[in-house]
């Protein structure tokens, strides 16, 4: 009789599988020929397939949907933002927007560095 124990998987690595493993549906879709071959090459460079790339774009664009509709929710019940409030809106996602970039390049230029001792030679 075997007395080894079989490691436990940690909840947080069954929801991660149940998410990514979510029920799909298969659709067929249209498309301009010149969006197929965008959206092609947007997959590719991501890593990504067709369509994990198309429902990865199109969640983003339901946040942003949700994102727009709480803002006039708030702003419905709290009157509108003023120009400065969105100007300091602005300028902080203008920061935001850089450090991510910032973020990508450094990340981009560690990986094609070599891991290794540098050698002189």
């Amino acid at each position: 009789m075997c007395t080894c124990s079989t490691p436990q998987v940690p909840l947080v690595a069954k929801r991660l599988y149940r998410f990514a493993m979510a029920d799909r549906v298969k659709k067929s879709v249209s498309v301009p020929s010149e969006l197929d071959v965008a959206i092609r090459a947007a997959a590719e460079r991501s890593g990504m397939t067709y369509s994990g790339w198309l429902a990865n774009a199109a969640h983003r664009a339901l946040r942003i949907e949700a994102g727009l509709a709480a803002v006039a929710e708030y702003e419905a019940e709290r009157g509108a933002f003023t120009s400065q409030e969105q100007a300091d809106a602005d300028a902080w996602l203008d920061r935001m927007i850089a450090k991510a970039r910032r973020s990508e390049v450094s990340a981009s230029s560690s990986r094609s560095r070599p891991s290794g001792p540098a050698v002189s030679g």
